[in-house]
């Protein structure tokens, strides 16, 4: 999450996109314990 540049090189509409707002908003599966814990 700390490094955008890759999800911005694969998909350039991510550029102005909050990758960890969005994975809250749309999420569908549980995060893993130390994702949920970067999370918080």
């Amino acid at each position: 999450m700390a490094d955008e540049t890759v999800q911005v090189n694969a998909l350039a509409e991510l550029r102005d996109a909050s990758l960890a707002d969005l994975t809250l908003q749309y999420g569908t599966v549980p995060l893993h314990p130390g994702a949920a814990r970067w999370f918080e």
